[in-house]
């Protein structure tokens, strides 16, 4: 669901005014940064930090959560209540992780949509630590697309074709050869083009990809197994669970129940 933006006119007469509220408020603030410096996230270690989804290195950011961590650093105070706090903060981290993601190579529109779609399981958490691990996962899930985007840039024009079709068709039975129609090459030629740059066969990568976005599904949705398997055109509910299983070596049921566990 989208939400229109705020169109009405508005009065800008009033907009040099500064409430006295908020300048007192802001002198506190930094009466209190002058007496705890050394706690607060400052923002060379904060242009480091998104930097690696920038880059693409999600395996960096473990030893920046280990210092935020180690160190008990801290965001300013957006809010008093606690949970609120841990949620703007949420909110404030993922937006700059979405710009980071795609000045890193990340599509805009599958950012954004990942930015919604974290923010608005955040917005339903009721603890705090809820919040802050939904934030470590999020983190992780842009540097690692980023990371992705970025490799699939080595790959030849019909290769990149065939990603970029596979992705917008995981609702549909994808063929060798409707493939190959697309890139203007045979089915041979196209199957082994594909094996070479990418290491595994077209049908091994789409399998992969369904897969991938069901796990999605069984985290986030709460659409029943048989119809996650309709939608991503297994051949049946059965058939789904064996691939499942055999490329993650657990159900999805047991899949689905392990993150709702964690989430």
């Amino acid at each position: 669901m989208k939400v229109q933006l705020y169109t009405n006119p508005i009065d800008l007469s009033k907009a040099g005014d500064i409430p006295k509220d908020i300048v007192m408020a802001f002198r506190k603030a930094m009466f209190d940064q002058r007496e705890m410096p050394d706690t607060t996230i400052m923002y060379q270690m904060e242009a480091a930090f998104y930097d690696c989804i920038r880059n693409g290195n999600p395996d960096e950011l473990t030893g920046f959560f280990e210092t935020i961590s180690t160190k008990k650093l801290h965001m300013g105070c957006m809010s008093k209540d606690p949970l609120r706090q841990s949620q703007y903060a949420f909110v404030a981290g993922i937006t700059l992780a979405t710009r980071s993601a795609i000045q890193g190579g990340m599509p805009e529109m599958e950012a954004y949509n990942l930015s919604d779609v974290y923010t608005q399981k955040a917005d339903l958490c009721k603890k705090i630590n809820e919040v802050k691990e939904l934030f470590i996962v999020a983190i992780y899930d842009f540097a690692k697309r980023v990371q992705q985007a970025k490799m699939q840039r080595v790959y030849s024009y019909p290769v990149l074709r065939c990603m970029k079709y596979i992705s917008n068709h995981l609702h549909y039975r994808i063929t060798l050869t409707e493939l190959a129609e697309r890139c203007n090459l045979t089915p041979q030629y196209l199957s082994a083009l594909f094996r070479k740059e990418t290491g595994t066969t077209l049908s091994q990568y789409i399998l992969h990809e369904k897969l991938e976005t069901a796990k999605q599904m069984l985290a986030y949705s709460d659409l029943s197994l048989q119809d996650i398997a309709a939608n991503l055109a297994f051949n049946s509910h059965s058939n789904f669970t064996a691939h499942f299983r055999q490329q993650y070596h657990i159900t999805p049921k047991q899949y689905r129940e392990n993150t709702r566990n964690i989430y």
